[in-house]
């Protein structure tokens, strides 16, 4: 009876393996003929998935030490995971530019962004190189997740100015940001997984794009005003009692509803407040002209305010 046991446990064991090869010989097969279907490059996000990953805190971040296209555009990360070369700890005042894809930049070169365009600024006026502005900036961030990350990670920068630019991921009716952060850090381990599925497989990506699903509407947006009015007050206190010096930067138009909170804290709080007015790509960010022109204003509300 043990011998007829034994063979029928190693019968089931055969069948079993040949379904599991069958199965992957399948799904190779189904990749391969994907990948030589759809040939659309919009449907191709490799260096897109490849370098951004899920975060615990922040919902989703760059990877470090990694090369992508996001907006028809080549980047690369340092160690940080921020756009741009590595930070050097060489003693150079340390200019901390957090925000959005405004302070990413979005549609223009590394160098074109205008965190980039204002360390040359200095570099030129100063004589050497006595400063090192550092791009924060995370594109689709709003000012919580500023908050967030100046607090768990910009604050270790030591920075002695802050440069502060938040504001159109915030209104985006997408749900809560607190919430979709709650929600990413209780299923991370399906997103990591989804994560390694995304970055290798096109047919993973193409069944998921399939699938995804419109938003409902009526969801609030990410963050309320008020509450973006509190974000901003907390990152300019934070930032205070750092030891830093905080600028509110802001890339919207005086008549957006998310305007006047950025105008009160800037009152409230005695904090230089410096609005982009220059040319833009589309309605959200300003062209590399425009990133110049915001640096030349950082550069010298900067001069003005005696921190040069």
């Amino acid at each position: 009876m043990a011998r007829h046991g034994g063979r029928r446990v190693l019968v089931w064991a055969g069948k079993l393996s040949l379904a599991l090869c069958s199965t992957v010989v399948a799904i190779l097969l189904l990749e391969l003929v994907a990948r030589w279907v759809l040939v659309d490059p919009g449907l191709s996000l490799w260096n897109l998935y490849a370098c951004i990953q899920p975060s615990a805190l922040l919902g989703q971040e760059f990877k470090p030490l990694c090369a992508g296209n996001l907006a028809n555009t080549e980047f690369h990360t340092n160690s940080l995971g921020l756009r741009g070369d590595e930070v050097p700890d060489d003693g150079t005042v340390r200019i901390l530019a957090i925000g959005d894809s405004c302070t990413w930049g979005w549609g223009v070169s590394e160098s074109e962004s205008y965190p980039s365009f204002l360390q040359r600024m200095l570099d030129y006026n100063s004589g050497g190189h006595r400063y090192t502005v550092i791009n924060a900036g995370i594109p689709g961030f709003t000012s919580y997740q500023g908050l967030l990350y100046l607090r768990e990670r910009g604050a270790l920068l030591r920075p002695e100015i802050v440069l502060i630019g938040y504001g159109f991921n915030d209104q985006t009716r997408v749900g809560e940001i607190r919430d979709l952060i709650a929600t990413n850090r209780r299923m991370m381990p399906v997103l990591q997984v989804d994560k390694i599925l995304g970055t290798h497989s096109l047919l993973y990506r193409w069944m998921r794009n399939k699938l995804i699903r419109p938003r409902p509407e009526g969801l609030p947006p990410r963050v309320s005003i008020d509450q973006y009015d509190a974000n901003l007050a907390a990152i300019v206190d934070l930032v205070r009692t750092m030891g830093a010096r905080p600028v509110l930067l802001s890339f919207l138009k005086a008549d957006n509803a998310y305007a006047p909170p950025e105008q009160a804290v800037a009152d409230r709080l005695a904090v230089p407040l410096i609005r982009y007015k220059g040319p833009r790509l589309d309605l959200v960010h300003p062209t590399a002209d425009g990133y110049s022109l915001m640096a030349t204003q950082v550069s010298a509300r900067l001069h003005a305010e005696g921190d040069f």
